[in-house]
């Protein structure tokens, strides 16, 4: 597949805090294709959570542009934009961001119900995800009840529910152990071979980050292709 989902040009994100100006990114330059799999590598602090977040449509640059399929953001309202990460876009974060007072059932539901599919076919749906992640006997718990490995499981189900695009995780295994971070990053090969679904990974293990089709490094703001 050669269409670009998302390119990005000149990419700037500046903080000012205090006296201080923090050029977080510093030009970047992307494009990401369907069917990639793509890992962006670096230490903490060189900005990869921050392009990540801009990529997503979850924050905005300070300069430069970003186009999902053939669109530029900039010129898109909020409401436009809500529905690109509703219908386009899954997220999936270091901690999870299950909500707490539902059950694991309705957490993979959530993203269907807001779309405004009927309450059994959401679940239907939903639990069919969970039991191809081996998580249908939990999906009457909380999340709570759940091992760290189970709650980034549900995360991946739930993003994957709306059937999008492109999946972002945000160091999806930086609170697990080494063992589960790896069953973890089978799920996201999984369901990039066989969902074709784009997936975009950023972390600050290189064992993780070797295993991206398409491996960028990142440091002090700029990205570089590995």
């Amino acid at each position: 597949m050669n269409e670009i989902i998302i390119e990005a040009k000149g990419l700037k994100k500046i903080f000012q805090k205090e006296n201080n100006v923090i050029e977080v990114l510093r030009g970047i330059d992307l494009k990401i294709k369907a069917g990639d799999f793509v890992t962006i590598m670096g230490p903490s602090g060189a900005g990869k959570s921050t392009l990540l977040h801009i990529l997503g449509t979850l924050d905005k640059p300070t300069q430069g542009e970003i186009i999902f399929e053939n669109r530029k953001i900039e010129k898109l309202t909020e409401e436009e934009l809500a529905t690109i990460r509703n219908e386009k876009i899954g997220f999936v974060f270091q901690f999870y961001h299950l909500l707490q007072d539902f059950s694991i059932l309705e957490n993979v539901s959530m993203p269907l119900l807001i779309r405004g599919m009927k309450r059994k076919e959401a679940e239907l749906k939903a639990e069919k995800l969970l039991d191809l992640f081996g998580l249908s006997q939990r999906k009457n718990h909380r999340p709570q009840e759940l091992s760290g490995g189970e709650q980034q499981r549900v995360a991946i189900a739930r993003a994957l529910v709306c059937e999008p695009r492109v999946i972002f995780a945000d160091e999806p295994t930086g609170n697990l152990d080494r063992k589960t971070g790896t069953t973890i990053i089978d799920h996201f090969v999984y369901i990039n071979e066989h969902f074709h679904t784009t997936i975009v990974i950023v972390t600050h293990d290189p064992e993780i980050g070797s295993l991206g089709k398409k491996k960028f490094k990142m440091l002090d703001g700029e990205i570089f292709p590995l």
